[in-house]
């Protein structure tokens, strides 16, 4: 689905030379309007139309939309519309630039993160989560200690829940090769010692468990 405002916005267009392109379409039984909301009436349409664009194109435009949505919201809005959000900048992650563009982008992907994993969407988590740490500053386990432990802490929450041991294994090296304390790997090693326990692997979850 898509806006008018936001279809004018990126378009450059005159809203009226926009909205006969719309009707035009509109009648060929390709979109759908509701108000000022439109959506494709298929989605083979929707795929037809985004395979013209060249993936720099695609990236430009996913950008240019998260943006968009991102300068409309308060904070109030931004939970309930943080997915919409954050897949968009993802999709345009080639063009943040600037240190404080990543890590507000790697916070927005915490955010995403956390909501996925309160619903149990375990898999998409960890992509939020993985995303976030891949925006990180090389330097950020020195500099922004907190921010990033708790992105592993939840990227390695996510792997486990969504039973990607191998993925689990990597985040957990890093944690605790840059762990400041023992209290700050607590939640890794739990999360290790569950994923002993799920791949029926129980005399090390205990190794774990009297090591800790």
């Amino acid at each position: 689905y898509f806006d008018l405002a936001t279809l004018v916005t990126l378009s450059e267009k005159k809203e009226e030379d926009i909205l006969s392109i719309l009707k035009d379409v509109s009648e060929e039984g390709m979109i759908n309007q509701i108000d000022n909301i439109y959506q494709f009436s298929h989605d083979r349409i929707l795929e037809a139309a985004y395979s013209l664009l060249s993936d720099d194109e695609k990236s430009k435009q996913h950008y240019r939309i998260g943006n968009l949505e991102l300068q409309k919201v308060n904070k109030q809005e931004l939970d309930k519309k943080i997915f919409y959000i954050v897949n968009h900048l993802n999709v345009g992650v080639s063009l943040v630039s600037g240190e404080s563009e990543k890590k507000h982008l790697a916070e927005l992907n915490l955010m995403a993160g956390k909501k996925a994993l309160a619903s149990s969407a375990y898999a998409s988590a960890l992509n939020y989560l993985q995303s976030g740490i891949a925006l990180l500053h090389e330097n950020s386990w020195q500099e922004n200690y907190d921010f990033t432990l708790e992105l592993y802490q939840g990227a390695i929450r996510a792997a486990q829940l969504s039973a990607d041991y191998e993925v689990l294994n990597t985040l957990t090296a890093l944690v605790l090769k840059n762990a400041r304390s023992i209290m700050d790997t607590i939640t890794i090693y739990e999360a290790n010692i569950f994923a002993c326990i799920a791949q029926n692997q129980l005399l090390e979850g205990i190794r774990i468990g009297l090591r800790v």
